[in-house]
């Protein structure tokens, strides 16, 4: 009724849609913003996504993730360096027991292959132990901020099968190289 509403006005709304359920991914909400920019044609109206965001907000994100990925290296090599010290000290206590093997037959060889089926099993259960304590902490971290976020959007921590293969494979590597090499 002011008449402060019209062409050239400085005034801007804003929508704020989900993707639907079961369709998540940059590539999807890229999909959405390419569809809705050609359905609505409008010269006024502009579509963001969320892969649009700002570009200090995604650099800062980044190199986040990267400091965390490094943070989770390092104590990743801490572990392995105490398991190694722990296996080498649990081995030195059963010398007896490899000079028993040596005494049934066993060759050097045939020790040492028990020595790694030992280490590997440890690096399983190791690599084991820290996927679901990640997984965990993961869980408990997103619904900490959903929470205090107020989130309308569901948000849920998904297990990814190859980081889950990749943690477990850099488990056993990293036992067997830190305690047979």
């Amino acid at each position: 009724r002011t008449g402060l509403i019209q062409f050239g006005s400085r005034i801007s709304h804003s929508r704020q849609i989900a993707l639907p359920p079961g369709i998540q991914g940059p590539r999807a909400a890229q999909n959405l913003k390419t569809r809705l920019e050609k359905e609505l044609g409008d010269p006024y109206i502009s579509v963001t996504s969320y892969t649009d965001a700002d570009a200090a907000v995604r650099d800062t994100l980044e190199r986040a993730g990267v400091f965390f990925v490094f943070l989770a290296l390092v104590a990743l090599l801490l572990g392995a360096v105490g398991m190694s010290a722990s296996v080498t000290m649990f081995l030195n206590e059963q010398l007896e027991t490899a000079a028993i093997f040596r005494c049934l037959g066993m060759t050097p060889r045939e020790v040492g292959q028990v020595y790694a089926a030992l280490c590997l099993g440890l690096g399983l259960v190791g690599g084991l132990l820290g996927a679901l304590g990640g997984w965990a902490v993961s869980a408990a971290g997103i619904e900490k901020a959903a929470r205090l976020m107020r989130l309308a959007v569901p948000v849920a921590s998904v297990v990814e099968p190859r980081a889950l293969l990749e943690g477990f494979a850099l488990a056993c590597v990293l036992a067997l190289g830190l305690n047979y090499g």
